[in-house]
């Protein structure tokens, strides 16, 4: 729609590029992606006519895992299709909503390449966090690190959760900006960190 339009013009014009096809030593400049969902956020809200306070109510979540996260022009050719990829991918917020894209996207341009699935495990965490108040999620040498926004963000029970999941793993901090800080296990680091946001979901065992 025009609002969306609008806000790619407002992102481009904001330096922080091309979207469509930013890329800069093999991956996306983390930067434009996240401004460029929270400026699609903004444009959404705005034509439901929901309030600011309203999007206030949560986080606007950092992601910084040094991961190679895009859209490659070798897979999505098409400008104007990518653009409508990066809004698809930016509304993923469950497993069932990840899946969906990913059947999508291999049906319509074949096997994604894993800058792709990256960038789909960076945007449901992304919104994931920002529902659970996590301001940034930050990795630190070793250390994968959560701040959050508000102190109560941990209650007893997911306190309990990641001390028996984690143990001396994990480490919680109080304080004006509270934060956790996870010990990074070599791998992929994304389904860490998805991983221990599933501990906040009262479902989850």
């Amino acid at each position: 729609g025009s609002g969306f339009r609008v806000a790619m013009r407002d992102l481009e014009l904001r330096g922080a590029g091309n979207l469509l096809g930013i890329e800069q030593s093999g991956h996306m400049l983390s930067i434009g992606y996240e401004l460029y969902c929270k400026l699609v956020e903004e444009a959404v809200a705005e034509l439901k006519g929901i309030s600011e306070e309203e999007r206030n109510f949560e986080a606007d979540t950092g992601v910084e895992l040094g991961v190679s996260a895009f859209l490659p022009e070798r897979y999505v050719q098409d400008e104007i299709t990518r653009l409508d990829m990066y809004k698809r991918i930016a509304s993923i917020h469950t497993k069932d909503d990840w899946n969906e894209v990913f059947d999508e996207i291999t049906d319509r341009f074949g096997d994604p390449p894993m800058e792709a699935t990256n960038l789909m495990d960076v945007a449901m965490i992304r919104n994931q966090a920002s529902k659970l108040g996590i301001s940034k999620i930050v990795k630190q040498l070793s250390k994968i690190v959560f701040l959050f926004e508000e102190s109560n963000a941990l209650s007893p029970e997911v306190f309990a959760k990641l001390m028996d999941a984690y143990g001396p793993a994990v480490t919680i901090y109080g304080g004006k900006q509270p934060r956790l800080t996870l010990s990074y296990a070599q791998g992929n680091i994304l389904p860490q960190v998805a991983r221990l946001l599933s501990k906040f979901d009262p479902k989850e065992d």
